[in-house]
């Protein structure tokens, strides 16, 4: 193929990882049971080449090696590989996932046939997870760019710095809570702009989330975990030793029904729990008996609450809530948030902290 007939004639390469270790036949062998790891389908699958360069994935940025997930139950081994196309229509995933195949089938038992572990090759080669449409979209983004260009997980990375850029939230020593982390990008920011990973740092980040999220130096993180549990309410607690919080994130969402009127009202309340984490729930008119709940944790005197809806019937109703515990309430909707989204975030912001 020609110069001149290349897509992508131009690429940006970017710096990769010292190999760790070199592949063995005996690795390959797939009479041998051998638990898989992240780390080595990253190494397998990092130097995989371009169809159109002399350049790899991990060269290209195709594959990074914090958005590749190894989740295992008692029965099945699930492996989750995101990757950023370089043209609109690209056929990596196919070669993702035969790349993968014998290492899935050597993470499981012998007893079990070839057939069943191909279904993570196909679930990759899913036609509506290669949507030309979505690829033409995400290369046309330049917020997506910009992430790639940043190795931040995702592009919300930017809706967290544009935020943080118009309303000061983040500085160095503070006390951080980011609720719905996963795949952790405002994890990233808050520890880029908080300092985290200086020797003498004296702030703090607790993430936690739903999902699998991979570790991120200068954070706390904790997968796996529901923020409406109890049991999860007392991690927290026992995490933040004490400390009063300075900043809470929330960019959760439930997942869709397909109903807007039903997913917005879920998101509702998935932040007012969050909310009540610090502030005291208010008791019932119509129950004089019940007591309000004790907060999880006090938020600074100039903290600040800032959570992601859809935008629906119930917003105002959720902001009056809000206005009881904080002095100012906004209502803002970043530039990297995509047009045809109902997203928006409030940012709430307590008595000693000007918006």
């Amino acid at each position: 193929m020609g110069v001149e007939r290349l897509e992508n004639a131009n690429p940006q390469i970017f710096s990769v990882k010292h190999h760790r270790r070199a592949t063995t036949a005996d690795e390959m062998d797939e009479s041998v049971e051998d638990p898989i790891d992240a780390l080595e389908i990253f190494d397998l699958i990092r130097d995989i080449n371009d169809p159109e360069h002399p350049y790899t994935l991990e060269q290209l940025n195709v594959v990074q090696e914090e958005l590749i997930r190894v989740q295992k139950d008692s029965k099945h081994t699930y492996v989750d590989v995101r990757f950023t196309p370089t043209i609109p229509h690209c056929s990596m995933a196919t070669l993702i996932g035969l790349a993968i195949r014998v290492k899935l089938a050597r993470s499981l038992h012998p007893r079990i046939k070839l057939a069943d572990k191909e279904r993570v090759a196909a679930a990759m080669e899913n036609s509506s997870l290669m949507h030309a449409k979505y690829l033409q979209r995400q290369m046309k983004d330049e917020f997506a760019a910009k992430a790639r260009e940043h190795s931040y997980r995702a592009r919300s990375a930017f809706k967290l710095i544009e935020m943080d850029d118009r309303f000061n939230v983040l500085r160095p020593g503070i006390t951080v809570l980011d609720v719905g982390c996963a795949p952790g990008s405002w994890s990233q920011v808050v520890v880029e702009r908080c300092e985290l990973n200086k020797k003498n740092s004296t702030g703090y980040l607790l993430g936690l989330d739903l999902q699998l999220v991979l570790p991120i130096p200068g954070a706390d993180i904790l997968s796996s975990s529901d923020i409406t549990s109890p049991a999860v309410h007392k991690i927290i607690a026992t995490k933040l030793k004490g400390r009063n919080v300075d900043v809470v994130l929330s960019d959760m969402a439930p997942n869709p029904t397909g109903d807007n009127a039903t997913d917005h009202l879920r998101l509702v309340n998935l932040c007012r729990t969050v909310f009540h984490l610090f502030a005291p729930s208010q008791r019932s008119p119509s129950d004089s008996s019940q007591a309000p709940n004790e907060p999880l944790f006090n938020i600074s005197s100039d903290g600040m609450f800032i959570c992601k809806l859809w935008d629906g019937v119930y917003r105002q109703t959720f902001i009056l809530e809000l206005l009881k515990f904080f002095n100012q309430v906004r209502v803002f909707k970043p530039k990297s948030s995509r047009d045809s989204s109902a997203e928006l975030y409030l940012i709430c912001a307590c008595k000693d902290k000007e918006l």
